[in-house]
């Protein structure tokens, strides 16, 4: 993420020509040249690598909670801790579906490619429903920092829509 957010705003801010296509830095006393598409590859490549290292954590969050569940099993253990236990499996798997879900579209955007759009559509559409419904369970805890991510995501997935349909209109015409 500490790679990821940079280059997605620098590649907003440069689309929406807020800073010119070139800008010097101070401290080197280089121009540097804002390519839009290598910004928003490397964004892309950042956010994929996100996913997967996400994935490595939730297999590792999954083996502490199996051993926690065995130690809770083979001890008395109360109601309250046996809850928790099942709220963070609750978490889990929330988590999980919501990184499964994200992966197809991080693909898309770092293969760079023109696949379905139903399909991405429907995965967004999906994902949006595993959002919806973590926040609804008073009980399950969101993943972190999802709301952040969820609003970027968005953001782009609509910006990009928006954008193939203005140039598809304007080189229809």
């Amino acid at each position: 993420m500490l790679a990821y957010f940079p280059t997605e705003q620098l590649y907003y801010l440069r689309v929406h020509d807020i800073i010119p296509a070139a800008i010097t830095l101070p401290v080197l006393g280089k121009t540097v040249a804002l390519n839009m598409r290598k910004l928003v590859q490397a964004s892309s490549r950042f956010y994929l690598a996100y996913i997967f290292l996400e994935f490595f954590r939730l297999k590792e969050q999954s083996g502490l909670l199996h051993a926690k569940q065995r130690a809770l099993g083979e001890a008395n253990a109360n109601s309250t801790e046996r809850v928790e236990i099942k709220n963070s499996w609750k978490a889990h798997k929330l988590a999980a579906a919501y990184n499964a879900l994200r992966l197809p579209g991080a693909l898309h955007w770092y293969v760079v490619l023109c696949g379905s759009q139903f399909v991405l559509s429907f995965l967004f559409a999906l994902h949006g429903f595993y959002v919806v419904r973590g926040a609804l369970d008073p009980n399950a805890k969101p993943p972190k920092a999802s709301l952040n991510r969820q609003a970027v995501i968005v953001r782009r997935c609509f910006f990009l829509s928006f954008y193939k349909f203005r140039t598809l209109a304007v080189t229809a015409s």
